[in-house]
């Protein structure tokens, strides 16, 4: 049962990771309407805050009730993750799609890191080599071993900065999970904490008249904040209950594969050999990480002492 809840939640967050290959659509079809990366991020909140406040409202009151430290959490949760979208949306206008993603994916690292210290997560040798394995994936998908041209370094900084920020983000939604808080909530008050706190720097008026300025423009909107955002999320942060933060990282690394994609059939950006080997070295290291939990418990048994 328990390696069945596992398949379900990994397949889920590679649904998850897929959906969010496409997000450069959205994002650079409403740059070119004249939404900043921070409007944009304003208005997907906006969305996801309304209608998981309607879902809650419907199904569960009483789902809107947490303690003040599982408040504080989620408000701390909220505003690291403005500056984890904002900063990745914009590595997406600054650099390549694949690059971006890659950039963000350095998440996984992060992860490993602050779940060592905070939940006495120790990476097992499966998982330290999916993440090896498929990290190098990533790097050959990007194209920077083939001159891509990508090599702003504002860009590159903005993009590793979406990884550390995002990693904290989904540390601490596993936190808030492990505290019993229903994914419904902990998503609707991040959100709400996001819309609250860049409402008043996101100029409004503009940022709305832009937003309902055409069919096009609306039908992007929504996409961002239904299908890019409330979607995807809520599979992340329901999966987090039966996986690692780390295991599911290296499951999201499947983004990278698929912002390679998006961005040479919309685009014209780099695909070849390299991004191709790479793509299958992420698959590798996806499906290492897949393996039944007994598997993992014989792999990495150590000698007792």
């Amino acid at each position: 049962m328990d390696d069945i809840r596992k398949y379900v939640s990994i397949s889920l967050i590679a649904a998850a990771s897929i959906i969010w290959g496409f997000l450069g659509l959205c994002i650079r079809e409403l740059s070119a309407a004249g939404l900043s990366s921070l409007q944009m991020f304003e208005l997907r909140s906006i969305i996801c805050t309304v209608l998981i406040g309607i879902m809650i409202l419907v199904k569960d009151r009483s789902l809107f009730k947490l303690n003040k430290s599982d408040l504080k959490l989620l408000m701390m949760i909220g505003i690291v993750k403005i500056a984890a979208d904002t900063c990745y949306f914009q590595a997406q206008l600054m650099v390549d799609l694949s690059l971006a993603a890659v950039l963000e994916n350095t998440e996984p690292y992060f992860v490993a890191i602050i779940s060592y210290f905070l939940f006495k997560e120790r990476l097992t040798g499966i998982q330290k080599s999916s993440l090896v394995i498929a990290f190098v994936g990533c790097i050959l998908v990007s194209g920077v071993f083939n001159g891509v041209d990508a090599t702003d370094p504002l860009g590159i900084l903005v993009g590793l900065i979406s990884g550390l920020t995002f990693a904290v983000y989904t540390v601490g939604v596993k936190d808030a999970t492990e505290r019993g808080c229903a994914s419904s909530a902990i998503l609707f008050y991040i959100f709400l904490v996001c819309s609250v706190c860049t409402f008043p720097f996101s100029d409004p008026v503009t940022m709305f008249e832009i937003s309902f300025s055409s069919i096009d423009v609306v039908a992007n909107v929504l996409l961002l904040g239904i299908v890019f955002t409330l979607i995807p999320y809520y599979m992340h942060a329901l999966c987090l209950k039966d996986l690692t933060a780390t295991t599911s990282s290296i499951v999201l690394f499947l983004e990278v594969v698929m912002c390679a994609i998006v961005g040479y059939i919309f685009y014209g950006e780099m695909l070849d050999v390299f991004n191709l080997v790479g793509m299958v070295f992420v698959f590798i290291g996806i499906v290492m990480i897949n393996k039944p939990a007994h598997q993992h418990q014989s792999d990495d048994k150590l000698p007792s002492d």
